[in-house]
């Protein structure tokens, strides 16, 4: 059910159900499981495989495929923006409804408990979490949703961006910010840009670039100036209401290269607020 691969010394990527990826920070004192997949089959079993030492919890956000297996650990820490939305996804029929039906059943059988309020504290903007030799920051970078931050591997100069800001990020949400302000929390996230060298993702495809963050902010800029008009993109059956940046392939790479690419809401007002 759970596979891992170790990606640098001292950093494991899980992969768990649903094709999200949990990662595993392992110091000489203590351990740090960031994001704890879908709820179906017990990471913190699987954890406890890889190692004994004390365990903290990291949610990047509160959606069900980073949140939903957070209720088998005593405590998870999380931005406070998005405690709501890390209990109601991690609500049983919440996570069931992610799965196609004929898996339904199956995966009842194998959920964990969900998560409860007092099991949850609260992430600070550059919060260290010290592991003995591997250092973890905490970069906010909103906009995926209210509450969504960033990993920082201090020692590895390696930054987990989650969902926050991907190879095809979803700003299209109820839950998503607007534009213009995903626009600002990038050009904040930017001042971090000498910390690190390598980016890693909750999704495939798996490895990044720094430059993702730049020409993500150039993709936001070019469609709140209406220089950029994006192209259809269908979500759950509705095929007017939202657009992606950048035309895919198959494998939903932008066909004009590079790695940055959203889908978002097609109503957005093309104004310049917020810059």
């Amino acid at each position: 059910m759970f596979t891992h691969e170790e990606l640098f010394p001292g950093l494991i990527r899980i992969n768990c159900p649903g094709d999200v990826y949990a990662y595993l920070a392992i110091g000489v004192e203590r351990a740090a499981l960031i994001d704890t997949g879908l709820g179906f089959g017990s990471l913190k079993a699987y954890v406890e495989e890889l190692t004994s030492l004390p365990l903290t919890v990291i949610l990047t956000h509160g959606h069900l495929d980073h949140a939903g297996g957070a209720g088998e650990f005593d405590r998870v820490y999380i931005d406070k923006a998005d405690l709501e939305l890390a209990l109601a996804h991690s609500k049983l029929d919440v996570r069931l409804s992610y799965l196609p039906e004929e898996e339904r059943g199956g995966a009842k059988a194998l959920a964990v408990v969900e998560l409860q309020r007092e099991q949850c504290s609260f992430l600070e903007e550059g919060q260290r979490f010290e592991l003995g030799g591997i250092t973890l920051r905490i970069l906010p970078l909103y906009g995926h949703t209210h509450g969504s931050v960033c990993v920082l591997f201090e020692e590895l100069r390696t930054v987990l961006l989650g969902d926050a800001c991907n190879s095809f990020g979803f700003l299209q949400l109820g839950e998503s910010l607007e534009l213009p302000v995903y626009k600002q929390s990038l050009e904040r996230f930017s001042s971090y840009k000498n910390m690190y060298d390598k980016v890693i993702f909750s999704h495939p495809h798996n490895f990044g670039d720094p430059s993702i963050i730049p020409a993500t902010i150039t993709l936001c800029d070019e469609i709140i100036r209406g220089k950029r008009t994006g192209v259809p993109y269908e979500w759950k059956g509705d095929k007017d209401s939202y657009l992606l940046a950048l035309e895919t392939d198959d494998a939903d790479r932008p066909i004009a290269g590079g790695c940055a690419n959203f889908a978002y809401k097609r109503n957005i007002l093309i104004t310049g607020a917020g810059l």
